[in-house]
């Protein structure tokens, strides 16, 4: 299997975080030490994954698009703060996706875009 995007899902250490189990290797991870970490989990990348790292009081967001709806934007907010986590339901597999932060009376963060052409 191919994989065209920033990085891999390890597994082991995002396991610890989420209660749901994320794949070995699989889908799409961004990783922003300063911001948080939005990736693909589940089975066939079905869920969106936030983690807020920063503690800094930004939300932070997973934007992506589902194969079944390629056309539709989806968000996933994460604004329960520092250390948190938040996953989306399970759907069709996620195929592109990028990393939002939220700042009031500012610009919002944006990532580049990452695909999973898998």
């Amino acid at each position: 299997m191919t994989f065209t995007k920033s990085g891999v899902i390890a597994g082991a250490a995002l396991v610890a975080t989420l209660a749901t189990a994320v794949p070995a290797a699989a889908g799409i991870y961004i990783d922003r030490a300063d911001r948080g970490w939005v990736y693909t989990a589940g089975t066939n990348n079905a869920n969106a994954a936030t983690h807020d790292s920063s503690c800094d009081g930004q939300d932070i967001a997973a934007q992506y698009y589902r194969d079944a709806s390629p056309d539709t934007l989806r968000t996933l907010w994460n604004g329960s703060g520092c250390s948190s986590s938040n996953m989306s339901g399970a759907g069709s597999w996620i195929f592109k996706m990028r990393l939002e932060e939220q700042y009031v009376a500012s610009t919002d963060y944006y990532s580049a875009w990452y695909y999973d052409y898998s």
